[in-house]
């Protein structure tokens, strides 16, 4: 995603339109309520509505650069969660499979909220694949 993104990622340059985000009446449960998959979901509409990582944009990315992107942000959560990393992870060089520019990596310091990102980068690679697998 980087400077060119993926329909997903923290990353924040972006190009599309973006759209409102739900008022917290829309949006559904708290955060504090929400389970994994409502977490994950929630991201997703995020980066397409506020990052404008569209599936249209997500389909430009044919290289598997969304995956690794999830990748990344799942195994910082793994360190974070596993106690490898404490504390505030910006300081933290980009890791070695981002695929993007730098600038595009926005980890969080909450393992939970790095999880968040990694499944909803996994659920746009999983929408881009099967929109080839159906052109086919």
């Amino acid at each position: 995603s980087g400077g060119s993104g993926t329909g997903a990622v923290g990353g924040g340059e972006g190009g599309g339109v973006m759209a409102e985000m739900p008022t917290p009446a829309q949006a559904g449960p708290a955060p504090d309520r929400m389970t994994g998959v409502e977490r994950i979901a929630a991201e997703r509409q995020r980066q397409i509505q506020r990052e404008g990582w569209t599936p249209a944009h997500d389909d430009t990315h044919v290289a598997a650069e969304i995956a690794s992107a999830a990748c990344c942000y799942a195994v910082l959560a793994r360190r974070q969660a596993d106690g490898t990393i404490k504390g505030s992870v910006q300081g933290l060089d980009v890791p070695r499979g981002w695929p993007w520019e730098w600038p595009s990596w926005k980890p969080s310091d909450n393992p939970i909220r790095n999880l968040e990102k990694a499944g909803a980068l996994i659920a746009a690679e999983i929408d881009r694949l099967l929109r080839i697998k159906s052109d086919v």
